[in-house]
Order: structure tokens, then sequence, then C-alpha cells
């Protein structure tokens, strides 16, 4: 174990421009601390360095503070093991908040590159900092350094999980370009855009085909882009589109069967439905009597036409 004392340092002696472990997202407290110079304030975790001390964790803390004499830090020796660091850096985060998949990505690959073995990382770095002791988390977290920056804070604004941050992370970055574009037109849902991400990827690897043809045949940047349209008829359109796309012949099935079902002249009290994946060969029909009227209507709606009409639908399901 490694003991930080508190030390008021003078904030002429950190060294704002070095980023050599900007590897955390600033943390949003649920209580916000004052600007004010008497008010309390967290300690940042800094290290000395020959240029100053470098900042660990806290720069959102400290920024706002440049212009005063000292702020409250944590101090690392430059001689402090960079295992160390991170480790101690990850649970101060973690006092807080959960640390964000692209942070671990991060943290790992700093590891990597100041020559801890993989081994090292997933036996004893990983239990000190909540994961299990896998190695092959190294890898998977790892692929999330490949997600658009855009993407990855749109993904800590929704508090998406872990397997949707994976799923993203395996997504070219052409791809990813045109999910900001998705995001910036549409504002979907955290469920919708994991819909849409899955039936393309799956449509591209059952057609052996490109996100460049999917795209341009069901036209993302003429829909997105078209300034007529509010943002629900954009998403409802696409998806649509691809749903058309990766189940072929559901959606010609969902189709012929709601031309079947206009043709019935249904009375306002009376509504049909039918299971949308058609598994289940039935019709439901929902009455609502408010007056004798209704009851009338009902008996009045099952003439010899819309019996035809309704076996036809049965048919068809």
């Amino acid at each position: 174990m490694i003991s930080l004392p508190i030390n008021n340092l003078n904030t002429d002696q950190i060294n704002f421009t070095d980023r050599a472990f900007d590897l955390f997202y600033p943390i949003k407290l649920s209580v916000q601390i004052s600007d004010e110079p008497d008010s309390l304030q967290l300690p940042a975790l800094v290290q000395n360095s020959p240029s100053r001390y470098r900042i660990v964790v806290g720069r959102e803390w400290l920024e706002p503070r440049k212009l005063e004499k000292s702020v409250p830090t944590y101090i690392f020796q430059e001689n402090t093991a960079h295992t160390d660091i991170l480790r101690i850096a990850a649970n101060y985060v973690r006092l807080f908040r959960p640390l964000f998949p692209v942070e671990i990505a991060r943290i790992i690959q700093s590891l990597l590159d100041n020559k801890t073995r993989r081994e090292t990382i997933a036996r004893i770095f990983f239990p000190e900092i909540g994961l299990a002791p896998n190695i092959k988390l190294i890898d998977t977290y790892l692929n999330c350094l490949n997600l658009d920056p855009n993407i990855a804070e749109w993904l800590i604004e929704k508090n998406a999980p872990l397997k949707t941050w994976l799923a993203l992370s395996m997504l070219a970055r052409e791809f990813q370009s045109n999910l900001i574009l998705l995001l910036e037109k549409t504002h979907p849902t955290l469920s919708i855009l994991e819909e849409i991400v899955r039936n393309i990827r799956e449509t591209i690897i059952r057609e052996d085909t490109n996100i460049y043809r999917i795209l341009t045949e069901i036209e993302w940047k003429t829909i997105l882009e078209n300034c007529d349209l509010p943002e629900t008829e954009k998403i409802a359109i696409l998806r649509q589109r691809i749903t058309r796309l990766r189940f072929p012949f559901l959606s010609s099935h969902t189709e012929r069967a709601k031309t079947l079902q206009e043709k019935i002249d249904t009375p306002p009290n009376v509504r049909i439905s039918y299971d949308p994946t058609f598994e289940i060969k039935a019709l439901t029909l929902d009455a609502t009597f408010a007056s004798p009227k209704d009851i009338d209507a009902l008996e009045r709606f099952f003439t010899e036409e819309n019996r035809h009409k309704l076996n036809e639908l049965l048919e068809n399901l």
C-alpha cells in the first residue's frame, strides 16, 4: 500500500500542458463544488516530474483554480511505479463513479506501453480495479480505443452497458462516422441504435457486402439530411428500410398482411391484430362497447364480404 498525504501545492508548480495521464473523463459530482476560494475542494492527484507536477486525476477541478495561490493535492513521487499510479488513480475515480470502458482501455494501453506483462495486468491489476482476472478482457477492452470520441461521449451520456460499447467498438470508422450523423440528426434511444447497428451488421454478413452499399441502398444520408423530415420520421423510415433488408421474407409478409387488413371495412370500435412475427397463426379481434350502436356495428361487421377478407388475411399469416 502507498500512503499519499494531502499537500497544498502552489498552482504555478503544476504543468497544465502535460497530458501524460490524460486517461479519465471528468468526474461530475452530484454536489457541485463552489468556486469560492474558501470553499471545500477535493484533492487532485498529481505526480512530481522534472518539468513541475503533472496532473493524474482532477484536471476539471484544477483548471478553474489556476489563478489561486494553492490547491489541495495527493502527490505521487517521480519514482512511483506506473502500475501503482494507475491503480490508485483508477480507484480514486471509482469513489465517485464506475470506470468507463474506454478509460479501462486507456489504462490497459498505458500499462502495455510501460512494458507491463499481460499476465500481470490480468492476474494482479484487474482484480485491484474491480475486474475479473481474465486475460481475454485485455483485447476486449482495447477494442474500445477504436471508438470515435463522439460516440464514446454519447455512450457515456446514455450510461450504456459494456455490451453496447463492445458492439460499437467493432465497427469500421466509416460506419462510425455515419452513426455520428444519425446521432446528430435523430437523437435515437440506446435500444434503437443497438437495433440499427445489429441489423446492418447482420445484413452485411449475410449478403457478404459492405457498409457503403447498404447505406446507399437505404438512402441513409439523404434521409438524415432532409430538413423537411422530423427526427421521428427519419428514424422510422431508416428502421423500416433496414429491417426490410435484414428480414426480407418477414418484411414482405408484413406488407402483404397490412395490405389485406386495410381492405377490411372495420368499424371504429373494432380492432384487428395478429402476431407481428407470424409465429402464431391467429387473428385477434378487440371490440369496445360504449353504447348499443357499438354492438350493432359489430353485428354488421360480419358481412359475407368481410368474412371472406378475414379468411384471406388468416390464410396469409
